[in-house]
C-alpha cells in the first residue's frame, strides 16, 4: 500500500513539487544575489527619513504608489524605498537612495520576485492557492514518511553486506537500478529536511485555508478583523503569510500624491524619533507607508528576541506598541515554522549560513526527487507493458505450436 501511495501521489504532483522546489530556491537566492543594496562611502550625517522618501517620490515611476521604506542598516548603507501599482501590498520596483544626499543610486525591479512568490505560495490559483499549498505540504510530508517506510531494509538485507546500498550513494548511475538506488539514498538522507519544509509550508498556509487566526485583542476591537489573505485569517505578530506587514485602510493613491493624500510621509521621521526615544535599542527593519494616516514600523525589540519582530503603528495620536503577551503553543509553532521555512533567522554566525544552505539544498533535492521518481514510474510502466506484450506473444506462439502438433 505504501508503495502505491508513494508512487501515485508523486506522479500526480511531480510538476507542482518541482515548481515548489524551483520557486523556493529562487525566493531564497534572488534577494541575496540581485537585491543587495549598494554600499557607499560614509559622506556625513543622514538626511531625515522624510527627505529621503520625498526624493524617491520625485523619481518614482509614473502611476506607482509608495509602499515601504527600509532605513540604512549601518554607516555607508543605502535606504530602500519601494513602489507598486495602486492597491499593491508589495513593491514591484525599489529605489536605492543615498541617505546623506537623497540621490537615487540604483533601481531594482522586483517583478520576477513577485511572480515567483505568487507561484510558490498560491500556484497562481488565487483565491484557492493557499488551500492547494496546504494540501501539497501535507502530501509532501506523507511522501517522506512513506519513502522512509519503503527504504527500511528487510532483516535479511541487514544481515548481509548489501544494506550499505541503502545509505551509500551509488558510484555508477546507469539504467533503472542505478537511478532507483540514487533516489532511495538521497531520499533517505533528506527525508527529515524535505519533510520539515512540507510540514512548515502547510502550517504557514493553515491560517489562510481556515479562518482560525490567533486572538487580536484590543487592536482587533479598534480596527476590526484583519485579513492576511483572500480567504481571511490573521498571522502572528501582524505578519501576512509571506512575512510582510498586513495592510489596513483604503487603497493608496499614486506616488506623486502620496504626501498630500495619505499624510504618511511626514510622520516617518516623527515615528522613528518617538520609537527611539521610548526604545533606544530598537532596530527598525522596514516601514510600511501605504496605510493612510498610519506608519507601521517592523521593529526588533531586543527584549522580545531578534527572531520575533513587532509591528508598531505610529499615528498622529502617538505610538501603538502591541503588549508583550505569552504566546500559545500554536502561535509559537507557526511563528518558528515561518521563520525557519524562509531562513529568515537571527542566530550565531555559523548557524545562519548552514541553515540557509540546507534550505537551498532542500529545493534542489525536491526537484531531483520529482524528476527521478517520475522517470522511474514511467520506465517501470513501460517495461511492464513490454513484458506483457512479450508474454502474450510467447503464449500465442505456444498455442500455435500446440495446434500444429
Amino acid at each position: 500500500m505504501f508503495r502505491k501511495l508513494h508512487r501515485w501521489v508523486g506522479l500526480a504532483l511531480c510538476v507542482p513539487f518541482a515548481l515548489q522546489g524551483l520557486t523556493g530556491l529562487v525566493l531564497l537566492l534572488l534577494p541575496k544575489l540581485a537585491f543587495n543594496r549598494p554600499q557607499l562611502h560614509d559622506n556625513g550625517p543622514l538626511l531625515p527619513a522624510d527627505t529621503q522618501i520625498a526624493d524617491a517620490i520625485a523619481h518614482a515611476p509614473a502611476g506607482m504608489s509608495i509602499v515601504d521604506y527600509a532605513p540604512p542598516r549601518w554607516p555607508g548603507d543605502t535606504a530602500a524605498i519601494g513602489f507598486g501599482p495602486p492597491h499593491a501590498r508589495h513593491p514591484l520596483e525599489t529605489l536605492m537612495v543615498d541617505p546623506t544626499t537623497g540621490q537615487v543610486v540604483h533601481v531594482t525591479s522586483r517583478v520576477s520576485f513577485r511572480f515567483a512568490h505568487d507561484l510558490h505560495t498560491d500556484l497562481l490559483l488565487i483565491p484557492y492557492g493557499q488551500t492547494a499549498t496546504e494540501l501539497m505540504g501535507i502530501l509532501l510530508t506523507l511522501m517522506c514518511i512513506t519513502g522512509i517506510a519503503l527504504w527500511c531494509p528487510t532483516p535479511a538485507l541487514m544481515l548481509s553486506a548489501r544494506w550499505k546500498r541503502a545509505i551509500v550513494p551509488p558510484t555508477r548511475i546507469a539504467g533503472y537500478r542505478g537511478l532507483r538506488d540514487l533516489h532511495q539514498t538521497v531520499g533517505f538522507w533528506s527525508a527529515l529536511l524535505v519533510g520539515f519544509m512540507g510540514a512548515s509550508g502547510a502550517i504557514m498556509s493553515l491560517p489562510h485555508a481556515h479562518n482560525d487566526g490567533p486572538p487580536q485583542g484590543a487592536d482587533h476591537a479598534r480596527h476590526g478583523p484583519r485579513h492576511g489573505g483572500p480567504n481571511g485569517g490573521a498571522d502572528h505578530e501582524g505578519l501576512g503569510h509571506d512575512g510582510m506587514p498586513r495592510q489596513d485602510g483604503p487603497p493608496t493613491p499614486p506616488a506623486s500624491e502620496a504626501t498630500a493624500e495619505t499624510g504618511s510621509t511626514p510622520f516617518v521621521a516623527d515615528a522613528l524619533a518617538q520609537l527611539h526615544a521610548s526604545h533606544p535599542n530598537a532596530i527598525v527593519q522596514d516601514v510600511t507607508l501605504n496605510m493612510p494616516g498610519t506608519v507601521r514600523l517592523r521593529t526588533i525589540l531586543p527584549e522580545r528576541g531578534a527572531n520575533h519582530p513587532v509591528m508598531i503603528d505610529s499615528t498622529p495620536r502617538g505610538l501603538r506598541i502591541p503588549p508583550a503577551q505569552p504566546q500559545t503553543l500554536r502561535d509559537t509553532i507557526r511563528a518558528d515554522a515561518h521563520m525557519l521555512h524562509e531562513a529568515n533567522i537571527a542566530g550565531p554566525g555559523w548557524f545562519v549560513p548552514i541553515w540557509t544552505t540546507l534550505i537551498a539544498l532542500s529545493g534542489i533535492i525536491l526537484i531531483g526527487l520529482s524528476i527521478t521518481g517520475t522517470w522511474m514510474t514511467i520506465r517501470r510502466k513501460t517495461s511492464t507493458a513490454r513484458l506483457v506484450d512479450i508474454g502474450a506473444g510467447v503464449q500465442t506462439l505456444e498455442t500455435e505450436n500446440a495446434n500444429i502438433g
